[in-house]
């Protein structure tokens, strides 16, 4: 299970056990990120309109694919470290991501196979 994490996973996607706001420590990789990630539950606050609670509105970005969202991630350290990861490799996205590839590449290195950096 944790070679296909490190197969499938990108900085960017859902990090699924490795978030806290995962539903369970299981990867479940035959279920949606929107379906397993827990932020819009465990943030909502009941809120009434017209009499009418209001649906759960916030929404993990890395859940949804939608960038207007907020992006949610806590990370789990500890399955982070027992299964081989950086500790911030889910964090470090974007602009930084892209900086840090760049420098690697510019002294050579390239990525290792189980997702570390070289």
């Amino acid at each position: 299970m944790v070679e296909e994490a490190h197969e499938r996973l990108t900085r960017e996607s859902c990090p699924r056990r490795y978030c806290w706001y995962w539903h369970s420590i299981g990867f479940e990789w035959d279920m949606q990120p929107e379906q397993g990630c827990e932020v819009a539950e465990r943030h909502h606050h009941r809120v009434f309109w017209a009499g009418q609670a209001i649906a759960p509105w916030q929404h993990c970005c890395r859940a949804t694919g939608n960038p207007q969202h907020q992006d949610y991630y806590e990370p789990r350290e500890p399955h982070l470290e027992a299964d081989g990861w950086p500790a911030d490799f889910f964090q470090v996205v974007g602009k930084v991501a892209r900086t840090r590839r760049f420098e690697r590449r510019q002294r050579g290195e390239r990525r290792r196979s189980d997702g570390a950096d070289a």
